[in-house]
């Protein structure tokens, strides 16, 4: 059994969405060194969180604040921050039922609280959320030193918490129109609130599960929006499949997302081959766009609840 928890990492989450100073966040996490039970070992959770004060307390990061390197699922640089905590129009992904509600893990399908068992992972979040809340510098000049040419996933975990961090991200994307980013969002109503701020160079992705679901005017208004592609929908789906990335492999499941799709009134769909990338012939389904500028895949995708 790990020495901390899901629970206990919501609860440390919270903390730094909520606390007043970078200086209160460095000393909750050494007050969480010192606390947790047994010795300091390198690649423990103890080790990492007096790692992560040790370098936000020097003026230094303890992790890298963009993904890089890209894997087989995806080739592209990564920005993420805390899932659920800053995520305001999170709903069944989070265990919420409704606005106001508390969010209940035991419920909750968000895949981005998978990442809450490594230590580094979560602490990656972690940091992202302070840097956006305490120190933007850091992320500005990372992002300026970012390669040309690159496409971005903005937020793989975590969703824009304000209407000043969506601007804090478009401004910069404005800047580097040589940077292709896209995204998945549940903040329907920020993002509503800054359409005519949003850059050419960031599509976005309807992400359904929120809180607005049931917003047909609002759903309406962001889709006509030229930076939108689309909507990409979890669905549950019927059947037993391969665990993992495996039952992409699957013609069974890819069918069942269809048929699930079908059920829900969604019509035709794309169903998410689970590798992003040249995941179609013309690019990336969820964020490329042709020489004319048209999303290349205009309809709505659709993946299995995971």
């Amino acid at each position: 059994m790990s020495i901390f928890t899901k629970t206990q990492a919501l609860k440390t989450a919270k903390f730094f969405a909520s606390c007043d100073s970078m200086p209160e966040a460095i000393a909750h996490a050494r007050e969480l060194a010192n606390r947790l039970p047994g010795d300091i070992k390198r690649g423990g959770w103890k080790y990492y969180f007096k790692r992560f004060a040790d370098a936000l307390e020097r003026g230094e990061l303890p992790h890298a604040i963009f993904a890089e390197g890209g894997n087989s699922k995806l080739p592209f640089v990564a920005f993420s921050t805390l899932p659920v905590v800053s995520c305001p129009g999170a709903g069944a992904c989070a265990g919420i039922e409704r606005e106001g509600d508390t969010p209940e893990l035991g419920k909750a399908h968000c895949y981005s609280l998978r990442a809450w068992r490594y230590p580094a992972a979560f602490l990656r979040q972690c940091q992202n959320l302070l840097l956006l809340r305490f120190r933007r510098r850091a992320i500005i000049d990372a992002f300026q030193e970012l390669a040309e040419g690159i496409t971005l996933r903005l937020y793989v975990d975590g969703d824009f918490d304000s209407v000043e961090t969506a601007l804090f991200w478009f401004n910069l994307l404005r800047q580097r129109a040589d940077v292709s980013a896209y995204g998945y969002s549940k903040s329907w109503r920020i993002l509503a609130s800054v359409a005519d701020r949003v850059p050419a160079n960031y599509a976005l992705n309807l992400s359904s599960g929120g809180l607005e679901d049931g917003n047909a005017e609002l759903k309406s208004e962001l889709a006509s929006m030229p930076w939108v592609r689309g909507e990409f929908v979890a669905l549950p789906v019927v059947g037993k499949f391969a665990r993992g990335f495996a039952r992409y492999e699957d013609p069974e499941y890819h069918r069942a997302v269809r048929d699930a799709a079908k059920s829900a009134g969604l019509g035709r769909v794309f169903s998410c081959p689970g590798q992003c990338g040249e995941c179609t012939g013309a690019g990336h389904a969820c964020g490329a766009v042709d020489d004319s500028g048209a999303h290349v895949m205009p309809i709505t995708i659709a993946i299995g609840v995971h």
